[in-house]
């Protein structure tokens, strides 16, 4: 079989001027004709949607243990054996130095600023570190952080990476000839060709389109309340010390309690600061991971419409030169 087909294509060379244009219609050895040729066309293209990015915002929640100590500290000064042992685990935990410096330094008139501001002071800083080596027991009082999750892991762990775009598509040239009856398959190729082309065109246009909508949508998807949720936050710890610390003054409480309750209130505070970071992260996080989707989904619709082209480009070359040899087959001249 293989080699009769070498032969068969020896033959083919040989006949180049065998049909007329008029013939063309009616030339059928391989089945083909020009209007089949006239009939190839892009398909619609469905775009792929870019894949959805999820989420889960973190929480900070007072532990009962913390709630019934402030309780207790807001009365007359007498704490429970429990939240006894926890102020002494802060005493004994926290550097004394830093611990002083802090009983100074927050008062019921120093709270908005503190609350307010930028970054701890060097003392702040060691006290609230010393938290980590609290005993067990004693850290119970302190409130739990959850922190947002980007797609099932910590913003932190997330990277927005971007795909290549896709890889230029050639089409295969047809056979080339200057007889009329080649001539004339030749020049509905081109036209199909170019039909093809231009329809290629609109269907990238299409999808630049939906992609910059994507990308639209991927930075105004979830507006990010981080600012937000920290105003408020501290607006209810201002409250809910702020009566704390001007009765610790007025009363006079010991150290330990003092201790006691500047462990939980900076606790809190740094719970709050700790997920206003995560939340902005997560926030930038989801946006860039949006805009990957997007980019994923443009590129693949891309290699959709590309693929789609190269597939009816090579069908139509391929009908052009089954009717180049089948006009060699007829035998006919010009």
């Amino acid at each position: 079989m293989k080699r009769k087909s070498l032969l068969y294509t020896a033959g083919v060379v040989a006949l180049l001027y065998s049909c007329s244009t008029k013939d063309l219609s009616s030339v059928d050895p391989f089945g083909y004709s020009v209007k089949d040729l006239e009939k190839v066309s892009l398909p619609e293209v469905s775009f792929e949607r870019p894949a959805p990015i999820t989420v889960a915002p973190g929480a900070l929640k007072v532990t009962a243990l913390g709630a019934a100590a402030v309780t207790e500290l807001s009365g007359t000064g007498t704490l429970s054996s429990s939240t006894q042992q926890f102020a002494d685990a802060v005493v004994r935990t926290a550097p004394q130095a830093e611990a002083s410096a802090v009983i100074r330094e927050t008062t019921s008139a120093t709270l908005a600023q503190i609350l307010n501001q930028k970054a701890y002071t060097g003392a702040q800083k060691g006290f609230i570190s010393s938290f980590k080596k609290l005993p067990a027991q004693a850290a119970g009082y302190l409130p739990q952080l959850t922190l947002p999750v980007v797609q099932g892991k910590p913003a932190a762990a997330r990277t927005g990476a971007v795909e290549g775009t896709a890889a230029p598509v050639t089409v295969e040239a047809v056979t080339k000839g200057e007889d009329g009856c080649k001539s004339s398959a030749l020049e509905a190729l081109q036209k199909v060709l170019q039909k093809l082309q231009d329809k290629k065109g609109d269907q990238l246009a299409k999808a630049e389109a939906e992609y910059q909508k994507d990308l639209k949508e991927a930075r105004t998807a979830d507006k990010c309340e981080a600012e937000k949720n920290r105003k408020s936050a501290v607006q209810e710890l201002d409250k809910k010390y702020k009566k704390l610390y001007s009765d610790l003054e007025k009363n006079k409480k010991n150290t330990t309690s003092a201790a006691a309750l500047n462990a939980l209130f900076y606790a809190e505070l740094d719970g709050i600061n700790t997920l206003y970071q995560q939340e902005l992260a997560a926030c930038n996080q989801a946006v860039s991971l949006r805009e990957a989707a997007a980019m994923a989904a443009f590129n693949n619709n891309k290699q959709k419409i590309e693929a789609g082209y190269k597939q009816e480009a090579d069908k139509a070359t391929g009908i052009a030169n089954a009717i180049i040899n089948a006009c060699h087959n007829q035998g006919g001249g010009k």
